[in-house]
């Protein structure tokens, strides 16, 4: 009774104070996404018009702090929901009409009662603001278009053994017996032998039947009706993983269960999704008692506005699975592409795996260290020859393009032809005629001999599959298996072949060096799929929860027809989704005491986290959550954690977290547990279900990430007894952590795994904490690159030879999913390409390339040389260019086509020493000879260095941003052009409107080497401040031979931007310690930095006063002469 007195005084409190909605607040109560349309007011658009007054969920459960069941709200004669119930009801009779009698309003909807205190609206833009001035309307909120996310793994999950091994408290095998499932999608043909060939809307499987689209209570899918109502069939699809009960191996997880048919598809829109369908649909969770829901829809942007009716409906008892979406990973064109409806708190946000057997080839045997053993994945075409010799080792030899010339004198008989796709008109005109469909390429390579036909890509992207034949037509018997790889992967083999040989592109080669492969299947047993939507949401809430198979999944799909049922393929996180619905409706049946948050936190602790497919550490825990569920674990399970997840900010160690324990988020009750604990920043608070036995755990940690030995966990106590359950309280216990980093952590996302042992039987459990950087550097395919060492000699002397590039891939490729309005950054990167890049972000050498890599953390090592074993670079400081390409689905040619983007990470350098090529010439700016003082006139000096037989100079002086700093006096031509040249031709002009100095030097007779000044420009000094002389349209030129005149030719060059400082007094250049003087002090100063280089610990830029880059005897010769003086 003291309960419902409760509830009384809060809902007199709620009705009595209701803020007031004026004309001065009705913005701040509408969608910032409603605003930006204010210019565009008569559009009509759907919107969430929420009541001021709790739902009855939230008062029933003091907003989360009791959850309950809907069974016990939904109660007949329930005292309590009547007392939440009566204020909700009296404010809707007030307001609802006040809202359909706003002038334009097409529709005011059912208003929701239970999970949410609201309505449905259809009304243009311009009539919000007066909706959201009435008083009582607390927020109104834009329904954006949802979409629904399309794209034998019961036994991976654990489903069968499930079946076989576990009875539920009444003794019954658990098999979804008695539970209920919504499916709120396009609709359910329960006509359907797997759904028990119902004739009716409502029957023994489909036990709730209702058409939120339409209006009615038939749930059944929209029938193919012509070009404009093409039909549905994804909510059949997703059913069928759930509770398909058809005969022999074509079941769902839970054939037993009952289904729900929630149809939100409208008839009228061609099937698409209504937005206050969905709303409803959630309401009817709550009244009708639904025990699970599952949602494969929503829309990408790591936000929902449903926020409230998914945590309330969870909270009313209702395990509500939503889908994360298929838009990949993070990138400019979609920052944050987690689901919509998969983000609230309360949630099982669901991503997918890829179970399907990947395929590999494997180097057997190489000439070369680097090549064995190397596995390339790839995909089996479509010959109509399944390849089963997995093992056999084969002879790889290259056959060109696969023409018929192209195996003269090739013997191939019982070997692997490696063929290109092509020739390529676009790469090589017609100079190696036309090119071959791959049909041809194949019966030519089985025609000398070949067993396999191993064909690789002349672009970015991976090859399709392989249509040898017309569709329905006879299959060409000659035809042999036929194994895809990419162009990076194929030119490598290629290369190795040909190692050591006079060989070129178009040429055969009798003389090919032995590679020996073998194909085989890839050992690790599930990926993350490439399409899943990565997390984490908006407000930085760490998803997917868990992940389940997305790939090539067999499932039901709509005939309406009893007599003609059909299964078919399906995929995507549509299909994952169901899947963990299915586990989800198996555990309510085995554990009906569970609520929906131990549920969750169940299969978030027992999930198998998924390693890369290089092996090389795990899949980000943004991508797959805390990894593949599997149910059997989770209904077995003895413990839970809770929090099951979490996410710390990099930059400012917030913590973002869904689940925290309620003594954790008090701090009146926290100060009362133990101090050991409190102490620590990450409280988190472990249950024993185990009725029989006290648990003894010990903690330890996992770290996924670049520098694993930077990050580190500390324990209140790495061992911990838990108490065992006492009627049906589990008992209880508390551990205190903390995760240490260092403030500029690298990578995007750092991975810690906390696991938990049990001592007597080595059972685990794990929670997933992620370190996320939310400002990586550049938001490009290849983000936060690091350079290590900075410095380094590539020149065969065996001291510092290499560098090692470490990186984190933050995006995949590019791809244009149908019927979607962005493009999406897939999981995998078709190829990536790193460049060393001058200033001038010229490309001077590839350095790496890959293909097929994996979003994370990667890294590789060079050692300075080009594809032909030379070193390339000069001395000097060189940059990073990332070039990510990959394949774009262009609908109008049915086909992938290549697109690529290029990423300068000038931010990120290396600099070559004692290089073996000689250097460029280069041009720098300084001060001369003083640094000037306001009121000064002074000069900046344009120096070159390394110039050889230079004839010819051409550059722009940019000095843009110096207006009001300084002005152009003048300039003065240096010595270093006119040495031994009486016919000098110079133009050098001041363009006083766009602040820009152009130069035009040109010698009649020869070049000239060495180093010098170049011209001197003449400014004063008007303001304290800085500016920079930055250099552009850089052309020279060089004679080849000095004594001929006819040799000239373009060369290379590099520029040095020049900082110059403006002072209120004049400092000398040597007066490092700005006293005014030059003298010991400076001397001493000085000397301490000789040795020093750019980029090294202590290096001052004062003191380098020739601008070399380097201290040395050169530098402290120049300040004896200032010393003097």
């Amino acid at each position: 009774m003291k309960k419902v007195f409760a509830v009384l005084f809060a809902l007199a409190m709620t009705i009595t104070i209701v803020p007031l909605n004026g004309d001065v607040f009705a913005a701040s109560n509408i969608d910032p996404s409603i605003i930006s349309m204010k210019n565009d007011g008569g559009k009509i658009i759907d919107v969430l018009v929420k009541f001021s007054t709790d739902p009855v969920v939230q008062t029933y459960t003091f907003h989360g702090a009791f959850p309950t069941t809907s069974s016990e709200m939904m109660k007949p004669g329930n005292v309590m929901t009547s007392v939440a119930l009566t204020p909700v009801k009296l404010q809707q009779s007030v307001l609802v009409p006040k809202l359909a009698g706003i002038k334009g309003v097409v529709k005011v909807g059912t208003p929701l009662q239970y999970a949410y205190n609201g309505v449905f609206m259809r009304l243009p833009v311009g009539k919000v603001f007066d909706v959201a001035r009435i008083r009582g309307v607390k927020y109104v909120t834009y329904l954006p278009e949802m979409k629904i996310n399309r794209i034998r793994s019961k036994t991976f999950l654990g489903a069968e053994r499930v079946w076989n091994e576990v009875k539920d408290p009444k003794g019954r095998k658990v098999d979804g017996t008695g539970i209920i499932c919504a499916v709120t999608d396009t609709g359910i043909d329960y006509t359907h032998q797997d759904f028990g060939n119902q004739k009716s809307p409502q029957g023994k499987k489909v036990v709730f039947s209702h058409d939120f689209g339409d209006n009615d209570n038939d749930c059944q899918e929209i029938q193919p009706g012509g070009a404009q109502q093409p039909g549905t069939s994804h909510g059949t699809a997703c059913a069928g993983i759930i509770a398909g009960d058809g005969p022999g191996n074509e079941k769902g997880m839970a054939p037993k269960a009952l289904l729900a048919g929630y149809k939100i598809s409208d008839s009228g829109r061609g099937g698409g999704l209504n937005g206050e369908g969905i709303i409803k649909a959630f309401e009817a969770l709550v009244t009708e008692k639904i025990h699970v829901s599952n949602n494969s829809y929503g829309a990408p942007g790591g936000a929902s506005y449903m926020d409230e009716l998914e945590n309330n409906t969870v909270l009313a008892g209702c395990a509500v699975v939503a889908s994360q979406g298929n838009e990949g990973s993070p990138g400019p064109r979609l920052p944050v592409p987690s689901g919509s409806t998969a983000t609230p708190d309360n949630v099982i946000g669901v991503g997918a795996t890829d179970d399907t057997d990947g395929v590999l080839m494997k180097v057997e045997d190489a000439p070369t260290q680097e090549m064995q053993g190397t596995m390339f994945p790839g995909s089996w075409g479509d010959t109509g020859k399944v390849f089963s010799d997995t093992g056999t080792p084969y002879e790889l030899v290259d056959c060109g393009w696969g023409r018929p010339e192209d195996f003269d004198g090739l013997d191939l008989r019982g070997k692997a032809a490696l063929i290109q796709r092509g020739p390529s008109p676009v790469l090589y005109g017609d100079k190696f005629g036309p090119p071959l469909n791959f049909k041809d390429k194949n019966l030519n390579a089985s025609k000398a001999g070949a067993k396999v036909m191993v064909l690789y890509n002349h672009e970015p992207g991976r090859i399709g599959a392989l249509y040898a034949n017309a569709p329905g037509g006879p299959l060409d018997k000659n035809l042999i298996p036929s194994f895809h790889i990419t162009r990076i992967q194929g030119e490598a083999l290629r290369k190795e072949l040909h190692r050591d040989n006079e060989w070129e592109l178009g040429q055969k080669d009798t003389n090919q060096k032995k590679i020996i492969i073998s194909f085989g299947k890839s050992s690790i047993k599930a990926n993350i799929a490439d399409f899943t939507s990565s997390g984490p949401t908006l407000r930085l809430m760490l998803k997917p929860d868990v992940s389940a198979p997305g790939v090539g999944i067999e499932t039901t799909n709509p005939t309406w027809d009893p007599k003609n049922p059909y299964m078919f393929t399906f995929g995507g996180t549509s299909a994952a989704g169901p899947f963990v619905a299915g586990c989800v409706t198996l555990i309510r049946q085995a554990k009906p005491d569970w609520n929906p948050f131990e549920i969750k936190r169940a299969v978030m602790n027992t999930a198998i986290p998924l390693k890369r497919f290089d092996g090389q550490g795990y899949i980000p825990l943004t991508v797959q959550g805390q990894g593949r569920i599997n149910v059997y674990d989770a209904i077995n399970t003895d413990l839970m954690f809770q929090p099951p997840s979490g996410l710390i900010e990099a930059d400012s160690n917030v913590l973002h977290v869904a689940d925290w324990p309620e003594e954790w988020k008090d701090p009146s009750k926290r100060s009362q547990l133990p101090s050991d604990v409190r102490d620590y920043p990450i409280g988190m608070k472990v249950y024993n279900y185990n009725d029989k036995d006290n648990k003894s755990i010990e903690f330890s940690f996992e770290v996924n990430a670049r520098y694993p030995e930077k990050i580190d966990v500390s324990f209140s106590s790495k061992n911990l007894t838990i108490p065992k359950m006492v009627g049906k309280k589990p008992g209880e216990a508390w551990i205190g952590f903390n995760i240490t980093f260092p403030k500029n952590i690298q990578g995007n996302v750092n991975d810690v795994i906390i696991w938990a042992t049990d001592k007597a039987t080595g059972k685990k459990w794990h929670v997933g904490w992620c370190i996320y950087n939310q400002n990586p550097r550049g938001n490009s395919h290849a983000g936060a690159v690091e350079i290590s060492p900075t410095e380094f000699t590539p020149n065969g002397d065996g001291d510092q030879d290499q560098i090692k590039v470490d990186y984190t891939l933050t995006n995949g490729s590019l791809q244009l999913w149908s019927g979607l309005a962005w493009d999406s950054y897939l999981n995998f990167q078709d190829e990536l390409i790193f460049w060393a890049i001058d200033l001038n972000t010229e490309r001077w050498v590839k350095i790496h390339e890959a293909s097929n890599v994996e979003i994370g953390n990667n890294s590789f090592v060079w050692d300075g040389k080009d594809s032909l074993g030379n070193y390339i670079l000069p001395e000097g400081e060189w940059f990073i260019q990332v070039s990510a390409s990959g394949s774009k689905l262009d609908m109008s040619k049915r086909a992938f086509v290549p697109i690529s983007d290029d990423f300068n990470l000038l931010n990120r350098s290396f600099v070559v020493s004692k290089s073996t090529v000689p250097p460029l010439p280069t041009i720098y700016a300084y001060a001369l000879p003083i640094e000037p003082g306001v009121g000064d006139e002074f000069s900046v000096g344009i120096y070159i260095k390394y110039a050889v037989n230079v004839k010819t100079l051409q550059f722009q002086i940019n000095l843009a941003g110096s207006e009001g700093i300084i002005k152009y006096l003048g300039h003065e031509v240096g010595e270093f052009m006119q040495r031994d040249e009486p016919n000098l031709l110079t133009n050098i002009d001041y363009d006083e409107e766009k602040n820009i100095v152009n130069v035009d030097m040109q010698r009649a007779l020869d070049g000239v080497s060495g180093e010098g000044y170049l011209l001197k420009l003449r400014f004063l000094a008007q303001e304290a401040n800085y500016f920079d002389v930055n250099f552009q349209n850089l052309s020279v030129t060089r004679l080849e031979d000095p004594s001929d005149p006819t040799s000239e030719k373009s060369a290379k060059a590099f520029y040095k931007k020049g900082e110059i400082s403006i002072y209120k007094t004049a400092y000398s250049v040597a007066d490092f310690n700005r006293d005014g003087v030059v003298d010991q002090k400076d001397a001493t100063i000085i000397l301490g930095k000789l040795g020093l280089r750019r980029g090294d610990e202590g290096f001052f830029w004062r003191c380098d006063l020739n601008f070399d880059d380097i201290i040395d005897i050169n530098d402290l010769t120049e300040f004896a002469k200032l010393y003097q003086n």
